[in-house]
């Protein structure tokens, strides 16, 4: 019979109280990871029902409380992530009575999200440091005829730019990232009308949750 830890967290299962979790679209292995960069530390197999339930998140940040299964006994998580592209969900885990790190966790995801929102009167898209779409209003929706959840995760460069224009915005995508200074700058995107001039004003959005670094367009 499994017994449950109601006394334990993350960190004794994976030495981190906050981990980060992956889940694709074609494996139901939730895998964590200690950091963004690493390759994962643990993995733990979920049931079909289970994989459904965090496949079920969007882009906007949210979170659910899940038990699993760790060395034959349950653990409840909260899992607090985002669909971060066509494939692909993530986001950071805690136990269930880690209620601060839940918090601010959470708190994080959602501010970001709310952000977002206030400011849905402009198209708004959302870059994470390689130029691939982490967000896309809307409005953006309407101005392109393409949908939000279509072109999550895709390069911005190749679906908006000629070759040309994708080189010299990537540049200024390093040179951005590096210094966090915000700027303005004009380009031509192809609409549902034809080629439109935007003016652009980028600036950083630092999250600890779901996204480390964004631009804003």
């Amino acid at each position: 019979m499994k017994t449950v830890r109601e006394s334990t967290t993350l960190y004794n299962f994976l030495g981190s109280h906050n981990p980060y979790w992956r889940l694709t679209e074609s494996s139901d292995v939730l895998r964590f990871f200690t950091t963004e960069t690493t390759e994962p530390d643990r993995t733990l197999q979920l049931s079909a029902e289970q994989a459904a339930r965090i496949r079920e998140m969007t882009v906007i940040t949210s979170s659910l409380m899940m038990s699993l299964t760790v060395d034959e006994s349950d653990l409840s998580v909260h899992l607090v992530g985002r669909k971060i592209n066509k494939r692909e969900w993530a986001g950071n885990a805690s136990a269930w009575h880690d209620t601060p790190a839940v918090a601010r966790d959470l708190s994080h995801g959602l501010s970001f999200a709310e952000q977002v929102v206030s400011e849905a009167h402009s198209a708004i898209v959302i870059l994470d440091s390689r130029g691939n779409i982490q967000r896309f209003n809307r409005l953006c929706e309407d101005y392109t005829g393409l949908k939000e959840h279509d072109v999550i995760g895709q390069s911005v460069f190749k679906l908006f730019m000629s070759r040309r224009e994708a080189a010299a915005s990537r540049r200024n995508n390093r040179v951005f990232f590096r210094s966090g200074n915000a700027y303005e700058v004009e380009l031509w995107i192809p609409t549902r009308k034809g080629q439109r001039l935007f003016l652009f004003r980028n600036k950083i959005n630092l999250s600890t949750a779901a996204v480390a670094k964004t631009r804003f367009f």
